[in-house]
């Protein structure tokens, strides 16, 4: 583990999502949204979408800017039912993730890591154990 991982994991806790199968939604965790929103500014005002590598490996990319390159975005938004913020989730579903990792259940708990692709920051979802 390098040391700004470290350093992160001590300042803003796990970062992790809450996948929900039964309506396609990942909510995120508030060490998550803290990490993010230094970067992004206001949540209301940010777009997120699941992307898929040639690997079968999933991230989350959030962007501050509209439709960039004109795909499917969903922007973040508040429920207060479950006092919780995420977003919906329809290309690729949350059932296509749970099946590509073999993830039974409607609800699953998974970290997230920070990576740098193409200068891009993303989100990988990682596979329970």
């Amino acid at each position: 583990m390098k040391l700004k991982d470290i350093f992160r994991k001590l300042r803003y806790g796990r970062l992790y999502i809450i996948a929900d199968s039964s309506d396609n939604s990942i909510s995120l965790s508030d060490g998550f949204i803290a990490y993010i929103r230094k970067d992004l500014g206001p949540i209301g005002k940010v777009a997120a979408r699941v992307v898929q590598d040639e690997k079968g490996g999933y991230y989350i990319h959030f962007s501050a800017d509209e439709g960039e390159d004109g795909t499917y975005r969903s922007v973040l938004c508040r429920n207060d039912y479950y006092d919780s913020i995420g977003f919906e989730c329809l290309v690729p579903t949350v059932n296509r993730i749970f099946y590509d990792y073999k993830i039974a259940g409607e609800h699953a708990q998974m970290d997230v890591s920070v990576v740098k692709i193409k200068g891009r920051k993303l989100y990988k979802i990682d596979k329970k154990v």
